[in-house]
Parts: C-alpha cells; sequence; structure tokens
C-alpha cells in the first residue's frame, strides 16, 4: 500500500546515464516529471536553485527529440555547447539578444529557454518573438529565479505555452517543478561580516534628496523618484559608479539644451541619436525636422538648468573622495585575499565604474583579472573570456603563489552572474548591492553550485547611511522575497510531500503487492484517504487526499492535503464494514463530479474569454449560411472549436487575435484551421481506475485511568 502511494507521488526514475554525466535519482525523476508535463501540457519550468544541474536536466529531456532549439544568454553559449558534446546530444544553440534583434530564428519541436526570467516582460521584443516561436511546439523553461520582481513574472513564463487558461493550485503543481533544497545537491554558504565601514559623504544625502526635478522628454515623464533611485544605487555601488551616473545625467541634458536652444522638444528616440562622450555630445545624424514636431513649454530651460546645477552640485561634492573611496575599498579587498589564501576569491557588480576602480586600484597584484562587458583586463599575459572561465571551472587545484597564470581574484560585472560555473573560486564578494533578491541568489549559484567542495564564503561591502536611508532597500527586498515565496509556495508542499513519501518507496512489506487495487486502513492525525489515481503504464499515476471536516468530505488533488494526511499516518488498522461503505460513497461522489467537469471540459481547458469570442464569431457564420449548407458549416465549427480548445500559448493566443480582426470570414476561418493544423500534440487523458485506498482513521485520546485509592480510604475499609 505504502508503496503504491510513494510511486503516486514520486515519478518513475529515468536512465542514470547521459553520455559523461549520470543523474543522481532525484534528478531521474525529475526527467520523468518534465516529460509528463511536455506531453500533458506543451511547456515546463524548472525553477531548481542555481548550480543544481539544471542544464543536465534539460540535456537528458532533449534527448528524446529528434530536433532541439536551445536559447541561451550569448555570454553562457559556449558552456552550453561543451555541456551538450558531454552529453552526446545535438542540440542548435541562439542567444537571447537575436530574438531581441527581431532575427529570424528556426524553430525546432523542443525549445529549450535558459535564464527564461529575461522574458518575464509581456511587451518586449524578445517576448513576442519567443511567444510565436514556440506555437505549436513544447517549450522548456528554466530559471532559477522565476518571480523577480512580483508574481506577474511567473504568470506571464507560463503564458507562453499556457496561455491565458487559469492558473489552479493543481495546474501549478504540473507545469512548475522546483526540487529546492535536496541533500545530494546542498553546498555549505556562510555569511561573513560586512567589508568597511559606512563611509558618508557630508552633504550628499540631501542634495540627494532635494534634487529638482528634470525635464522629460515630449513622450514621457519627469520621474524625479525613478532618477533619485538610480543615482542612490549608484552611490551604494561606489563613488566612481555615482560620478559616472552624475556625468551621464549632464550629458543628456547638454543634448537636450542644444535641443531647446533650437525650439524643439526631443522625444526619447531623438536623444538616442546624440553621441555621448567623456567631455562632450555631438550629433550622429542630422535630425529630421518633422520628428520633432513638437515646442518645448516656456519653463523648459529653466526646469533644466535648475536640474543641471543640482547634478553639477553633486558632482563637484563627490570629486575629493573619488580616490579615497576606491582606495579604501581596494584595501579591504587586500586584507581579504591575505586572511582567505589561499582560496580564490571573485566579485561580481552590478556597475562596471565600480570594477574598472577596483581593478585600477588592485592590478599590480598578482593574479588579478577583471571582465567588463566583453573585454578582459590582466597584468600577467592575455587571457580571453573562456580561458577565464575554464581557469576558475570546477575541478580546479587551488591557488599557488608561485602559478604564473593562476587567478586569484576576478573582477566582474553581473553579466558573470547568470550560467557559468565559477566552482574553482570559493569566496564571493557583491560588489554593491542588488535591486532583487534573485539577483543574489545568482551570484552566490555561480560558486555554491554542483562540484564545489569547500564552504562558500559571501561578503558584502557595507551600503552608506544616506544611500540606505534614501532606497530602503531592506523592505524592498523582503517585499520581493514574500512575493516570490507565495508564487512558489505550491512546490514547497510538494517538496516536503516527497520527502514524506520516500521512505515509503521500498517498503518491504509492499515487494509483493498484488496487481488489482489494494484496501488497508491506518491510524491518522485527521478521518481521511489517500487515493491512489493509475492509467496505465504511459501515463503517471495520480494521489488525491479526501479529508473530512465539519461533516463533509473535501477531495483535493493538492501536495499540502495529501502532505497533511502522509505525515499523521500511523499503524495500521483492521478494515471495518463501515470504513468501507464510506469510502464507496466518497469515491462515488467524486466520480459522479469528474463525469459532470468533463461535460465542461476540464479546469485546465475551460474556455477563456477569447474561445468564446470565437464560438460567437462562428454561431454568426452558422446564422449567415444558407440552409443548404448549415449542416456542414456546423461540422467545420464543431471541428474548428474543438481543435482550438487545445492550442495553448500566448502565441497561439495572438494568432487567434490576429484571425479574428479579419473581415471575411473565409480568411478568419483558413487562419483558424491553419493555427489548429499547427498545435502541439498533448497526450489525450486516459480513464483512471483507483489502484490503492488507505482510510486514516484519527486515534481517539486515551481514557484517563481510574484514580488510585488513597491510603486513607483503603485503611478505612
Amino acid at each position: 500500500m505504502r508503496a503504491r502511494i510513494a510511486a503516486a507521488v514520486l515519478a518513475t526514475p529515468a536512465a542514470p546515464a547521459l553520455g559523461r554525466f549520470t543523474l543522481r535519482p532525484a534528478q531521474q525523476e525529475s526527467v520523468t516529471a518534465i516529460r509528463h508535463a511536455l506531453r500533458g501540457h506543451a511547456g515546463a519550468l524548472v525553477a531548481d536553485a542555481a548550480g543544481s544541474g539544471k542544464t543536465v536536466l534539460a540535456l537528458a529531456v532533449a534527448a528524446g527529440y529528434d530536433e532541439v532549439l536551445v536559447l541561451t544568454p550569448a555570454a553562457v553559449r559556449e558552456q552550453w555547447r561543451r555541456a551538450a558534446r558531454d552529453a552526446g546530444v545535438a542540440v542548435r544553440l541562439e542567444s537571447h539578444e537575436t530574438l531581441s534583434r527581431s532575427r529570424r530564428v528556426q524553430a525546432a519541436p523542443l525549445i529549450i529557454v535558459d535564464e527564461a526570467h529575461h522574458f518575464r516582460n509581456p511587451r518586449s521584443v524578445r517576448y513576442a518573438a519567443l511567444a510565436r516561436l514556440a506555437r505549436g511546439r513544447h517549450l522548456l523553461l528554466l530559471s532559477a529565479t522565476p518571480v523577480v520582481n512580483r508574481p506577474a513574472d511567473r504568470d506571464a513564463l507560463l503564458s507562453l505555452f499556457l496561455g491565458s487558461r487559469p492558473r489552479t493550485p493543481q495546474l501549478l503543481e504540473r507545469v512548475i517543478l522546483r526540487r529546492a533544497g535536496r541533500p545530494e545537491a546542498s553546498v555549505a554558504v556562510r555569511e561573513l561580516p560586512s567589508l568597511l565601514g559606512d563611509a558618508d559623504v557630508p552633504g550628499l544625502t540631501e542634495r540627494l534628496a532635494c534634487l529638482p526635478p528634470p525635464l522629460p522628454v515630449a513622450d514621457g515623464s519627469s520621474a524625479v523618484a525613478l532618477v533619485r533611485i538610480t543615482l542612490a544605487m549608484a552611490w551604494s555601488s561606489s563613488l566612481a559608479a555615482l560620478d559616472a551616473a552624475l556625468r551621464r545625467r549632464i550629458q543628456r541634458g547638454m543634448a537636450m539644451a542644444d535641443t531647446l536652444r533650437e525650439g524643439r522638444w526631443p522625444t526619447r528616440d531623438a536623444l538616442r541619436d546624440w553621441i555621448i562622450g567623456d567631455d562632450a555630445t555631438q550629433l550622429a545624424l542630422l535630425l529630421d525636422p518633422s520628428e520633432l514636431p513638437r515646442t518645448p513649454p516656456p519653463e523648459a530651460a529653466a526646469t533644466l538648468a535648475r536640474h543641471l546645477d543640482a547634478v553639477h552640485a553633486m558632482r563637484a561634492c563627490v570629486a575629493p573622495m573619488l580616490e579615497s573611496d576606491a582606495a579604501a575599498r581596494a584595501d579591504a579587498i587586500r586584507r581579504l585575499l591575505d586572511c582567505e589564501a589561499p582560496r580564490r576569491v571573485v566579485l561580481l557588480a552590478r556597475h562596471a565604474e565600480t570594477v574598472r576602480a577596483l581593478y585600477a586600484q588592485l592590478r599590480n597584484l598578482p593574479g588579478v583579472v577583471a571582465i567588463i562587458g566583453t573585454r578582459v583586463h590582466a597584468a600577467a599575459g592575455r587571457w580571453t573570456r573562456d580561458e577565464v572561465l575554464r581557469a576558475l571551472g570546477p575541478r580546479q587545484p587551488p591557488w599557488r603563489p608561485d602559478d604564473p597564470r593562476g587567478i586569484r581574484l576576478l573582477l566582474a560585472t553581473d553579466i558573470l552572474a547568470e550560467g557559468v560555473e565559477l566552482q574553482g573560486c570559493a569566496t564571493l564578494i557583491h560588489g554593491d548591492p542588488a535591486w532583487t533578491p534573485a539577483r543574489f541568489e545568482q551570484r552566490v549559484g555561480r560558486v555554491a553550485r554542483d562540484g564545489q567542495r569547500d564552504t562558500v564564503h559571501v561578503l558584502r561591502f557595507a551600503m552608506p547611511a544616506g544611500a540606505a536611508a534614501l532606497l530602503d532597500l531592506t523592505e524592498r527586498l523582503r517585499r520581493k522575497r514574500e512575493a516570490r515565496r507565495r508564487s512558489l509556495a505550491h512546490t514547497t508542499a510538494t517538496t516536503a510531500l516527497r520527502d514524506a513519501v520516500e521512505r515509503w518507496h521500498a517498503d518491504p512489506e509492499d515487494v509483493e503487492s498484488p496487481a488489482g487495487p489494494v484496501v488497508a486502513a491506518a491510524e491518522g492525525q485527521h478521518d481521511g484517504m489517500l487515493i491512489v489515481l493509475s492509467a496505465g503504464s504511459a501515463q503517471p499515476s495520480r494521489l488525491l487526499a479526501a479529508v473530512h471536516r465539519e461533516g463533509r468530505w473535501q477531495v483535493s488533488p493538492r501536495a499540502a492535503t495529501a502532505h497533511r494526511l502522509v505525515v499523521g499516518c500511523g499503524h495500521p488498522l483492521q478494515l471495518r464494514g463501515q470504513d468501507l461503505r464510506v469510502a464507496r460513497q466518497v469515491v462515488s461522489a467524486w466520480r459522479r463530479q469528474v463525469a459532470s467537469r468533463q461535460v465542461v471540459r476540464d479546469v485546465d481547458t475551460l474556455p477563456t474569454p477569447l474561445l468564446r469570442r470565437v464560438a460567437q464569431r462562428l454561431d454568426r457564420w452558422i446564422q449567415a449560411a444558407p440552409l443548404a449548407q448549415r449542416s456542414a458549416a456546423v461540422a467545420r465549427a464543431r471541428r474548428l472549436q474543438a481543435g482550438l480548445s487545445s492550442a495553448r500559448g500566448a502565441g497561439a493566443e495572438a494568432d487567434v487575435r490576429s484571425a479574428l480582426r479579419q473581415t471575411r470570414v473565409d480568411e478568419c476561418l483558413d487562419r483558424l484551421e491553419q493555427l489548429i493544423e499547427e498545435r502541439p500534440v498533448l497526450a489525450r487523458p486516459a480513464t483512471e481506475r483507483i489502484s490503492a485506498l488507505l482510510i486514516l482513521r484519527r486515534r481517539l485520546p486515551a481514557a484517563p485511568a481510574p484514580p488510585a485509592p488513597s491510603i486513607e480510604s483503603a485503611a478505612t475499609r
């Protein structure tokens, strides 16, 4: 009995061997679960923690397809190429940036998207391109941080293959897989005290808080709050980053002043035509007057002047402390290197100016390398980016002072904060605070990942008090962590259920279980039932949980409900006739409920408002058809409705909207039929039968023992 329940929760493991890789047991189960999600819903989102082996999982799934397209950041394309070669899986690699530039990319039956959180904005060019590309294909999304700012980030990713269908807890448990916290993949991480103190700049906080609003572009708003936050974030990185941000604002203001003197109010696109150098601005091409038809308001010049005067004053306030700030940060890193020897250290920062200033101070130390954008800076010889990553990758020996080519300290921008493997480093420094918890996790995930042999040490520079007060970053991060926790709460329940039933997987009492349904009873903390539904070997078994509350039985497929019953399961009990009668009534009522739902389709395939618009258009077409052709029209409409009910994803829904905008009925119907031909092939739900039923009876409190007679009463008798 317990083994059958465990088999319903734990997927049948896939083959452990994949080229040079060997999948762990948890990874084998994840591969099977991903395959079921792709067959049933045309997509899956793998949200395992950074460094837990999502690339290997994706390649194991890709081994079952003839053609595979992998979309990945350009910075990690070479790493994917090596992993695919080691796994013996043929894939075609394209970068995210290719989709952003609207270049044509050929689709494949399986599309894998690494670092999928970069597609969380439905209004972006790359999102629309991926939605079109994924139409009618299987889509596998990989991201350790699918929720960056808000729950809508997760929903946007799921819409790529689910469309606008309701996000029920049952559906989320099937399509989002997160095996976080598995013991075999854990790496010890230790937070160390912050480097430096919170060195402040006198008067800078007040100047930044009172910054006059900037002059907006003709097609925008002033966004003074956003400007202050941007400058405060640069300040929290370093004074060099703040100075560069102030310089860019001055250059932007100079470009706007030039257009104002000509009586024009520039747009956002017009400002991009200006080449901004270190000390001057220059127009790249002659402006077409027709592109700038709006004249500036009368107070535009005065508004711009006030803002630029304040920015110049802040830059003058920062200038005397630029060198000392960079030197103090560099001295803190030198002391850390002495304490951490012979561990390698990596510093990751958002602002390139921070990395550039630190490298200028530390370049004379042996083994210091900096990666800023696509360029590699090193005092000892020439390095390519791939050579640096291989030198700091897994299975690298410790750093030796006598090695002239050994890398001791890597300074890099956040371009290395995603996808790359830096297990050769064991100490991470956050060069500046991240705006989201996701960025902190991505940075730590570069070193705290499979293959790391040491305890990872994590440090950060203390934020200046003024920047911390302006940003209120602690509260912002707390809200974003809470939003992510709520969005992925169901994965926590699923993991807890898996951990609870893992010890049942090889129960010796159940090795010789009969082929038919099995019924048993046991003690429990609640009156309930655990019901295993099987639909044959081609589809996974399901576990339902029935709980008796307030005089009613409630049946749910949610992992949290099943987990409460599993952890309370106790010793076996004798089956009673009353238990079996109640179980038959509950199961019969559940079957009737399922049958009634199938009449109006399952919750995953309920008609969306878009499909209702299709039905209304088809109904009007049928009503307008000649009587002799009406039977054929009805048959065609039914085929269209049945086919469109399985056409999923944001790309497919965009095509349906485009078809509905056609004024001619024939063109509309032809487009809808073409869409049906390109829809993904989904597994048809088979008839499920009960293969195991465990009845749980709540343990009654033991009756109190009768009080022992007192000595006085015994003597009296």
